[in-house]
C-alpha cells in the first residue's frame, strides 16, 4: 500500500504541475469535472461524493474554487435547502476536455518504457483489488 500511496503521489504531484500551468486546474480538480461531464445527469452533491470516495465536506471544499473560476455552477434544491445539485459549465466542458488530453501526455511521459501491456494488468489488478475492498466493506456495514 505504501509503494501504491506513494507512485500515486508522485504522478499526482506532476499531473497537478501540468494541469495547473496549463488550465489552472489540478488533478483531483480534473476527476471531479470529468465525473460531471461523463454524468447522464446533474448529480446531487451527496451522491458526487460517494462516487468519488470523498466525504461531503471534502467535495464541498473541493467545489468552492471551481464555482468561483465558472467551471461548475452548484444550485439548492427547492424543497430541500439541505441538497445542492451540482452542474458542469459549458466553460468547465470545454476546460476538462483540454485537460484531459494534456493528462493523458503526462501520463504518457510518466510512463514512458513501461509496456502497455504491463500497464494494463497492473490497471486490472488495482480494480480487482478496489472491488474486492468494497464488497467487504458493504458486508461489514
Amino acid at each position: 500500500m505504501i509503494q501504491i500511496n506513494a507512485m500515486q503521489a508522485r504522478a499526482a504531484r506532476k499531473l497537478d504541475l501540468w494541469l495547473g500551468s496549463l488550465h489552472g486546474i489540478g488533478f483531483g480538480d480534473l476527476v471531479i469535472l470529468r465525473a460531471l461531464r461523463d454524468a447522464r445527469e446533474v448529480y446531487r452533491q451527496l451522491d458526487l461524493a460517494r462516487q468519488l470516495h470523498l466525504s461531503p465536506s471534502g467535495l464541498t471544499r473541493a467545489l468552492i474554487p471551481l464555482e468561483k473560476i465558472h467551471l461548475i455552477e452548484r444550485e439548492r434544491d427547492a424543497r430541500d435547502a439541505r441538497i445542492s445539485r451540482v452542474r458542469l459549465t459549458e466553460t468547465g466542458r470545454r476546460i476538462v476536455d483540454d485537460a484531459e488530453e494534456t493528462a493523458r501526455e503526462a501520463c504518457e511521459q510518466l510512463f514512458a518504457g513501461i509496456p502497455l501491456r504491463d500497464l494494463r494488468a497492473v490497471a486490472g489488478l488495482l480494480d480487482d483489488a478496489g472491488s474486492i475492498s468494497e464488497r467487504s466493506s458493504k458486508a461489514s456495514a
